[in-house]
């Protein structure tokens, strides 16, 4: 008998790592809506890596900002925090808030001071890049920002490569900035056309909800994972119990760990573990024992 639930493992986990982005865990919520959000508000929050800064050849920063630029721009080389510079929604505890422009495009924008800025820089981040394409104004009084092709027009200008989003067979659509604006606030998808013919539709792309495409895929494949890693484990009793060093009548308890990226699962009492090697280990079939 294998006493082992990777479900509500997942699910404490989320209560404990949920507070570090800004979020509470919703008890009126599913595991399943609370991993979608937990998910979203993480992309919004670059990962503190060391990247290589690329500035677009139409970048402009204005004169009363470049020391501001500066700054900021040795921070993201540094792989410094840039949660300050963030959404003013990630500071005052919505970071579960949809941001359109991320989750239609790919791109971040970021103030120039933590205080915030009245214009705001945008950025498109790999794990090892940041593309900075453009400074806009921000604000309520400057809707057309945040559906303004021109910073898909810079990315796929300066790094084609890095402009993912790409799609054949269908044409750009003709809108006005704001038919854009429009279709954005009902969390509508418009192809968009650059001036050599390719057309954009985004990276991600939104849902109906407002949420990327990228979070419920992932989420939908988490709890896939769960579930395949469970059966494996209550099928698989007598292997398990060989590779952790617990044999009968001795109790076997497994749980699931995520550590720094790497899921494992784990006996408690001897703290034996084994790896599951893919990213976002819940959708591999294969492990590797902890040498350890």
């Amino acid at each position: 008998m294998i006493n082992v639930d990777l479900a509500k493992d997942w699910n404490d986990f989320l209560k404990n790592d949920m507070p570090a982005l800004g979020l509470g865990y919703d008890l009126a919520q599913s595991a399943w809506e609370n991993t979608l959000r937990y998910l979203g508000a993480k992309r919004r929050v670059p990962r503190q890596v060391p990247r290589n800064v690329h500035e677009a050849r139409e970048l402009c920063i204005p004169p009363t900002l470049a020391s501001d630029y500066a700054a900021l721009k040795k921070l993201i080389e540094q792989g410094g925090n840039l949660t300050a510079y963030l959404s003013r929604d990630i500071g005052k505890k919505k970071a579960d808030k949809n941001d359109r422009l991320l989750n239609a495009w790919g791109i971040q924008h970021l103030h120039f001071r933590p205080g915030g800025t009245s214009d705001v820089l945008f950025v498109k981040f790999t794990d090892s890049e940041a593309f900075v394409l453009q400074t806009l104004p921000h604000g309520s009084g400057h809707p057309g920002t945040w559906v303004d092709t021109s910073l898909l027009e810079i990315l796929h200008n300066n790094w084609p490569e890095a402009a993912d989003g790409k799609i054949a067979g269908i044409a750009g659509e003709p809108l006005t900035s704001k038919q854009r604006e429009a279709l954005r606030k009902v969390n509508a998808n418009f192809a968009t056309e650059m001036p050599g013919g390719v057309v954009y539709l985004g990276p991600g792309g939104l849902t109906a909800s407002g949420h990327c495409v990228y979070d419920i895929q992932e989420t939908d494949g988490i709890f896939e994972g769960l579930a395949k890693w469970q059966r494996i484990v209550e099928s698989n009793e007598t292997n398990f119990r060989e590779a952790l060093g617990v044999f009968p009548p001795e109790e076997l308890s497994i749980r699931l760990m995520i550590v720094a990226g790497n899921w494992w699962l784990y006996e408690p009492v001897t703290q034996r573990r084994l790896l599951l090697t893919q990213e976002r280990g819940a959708n591999s079939d294969k492990l590797d024992q902890d040498p350890g």
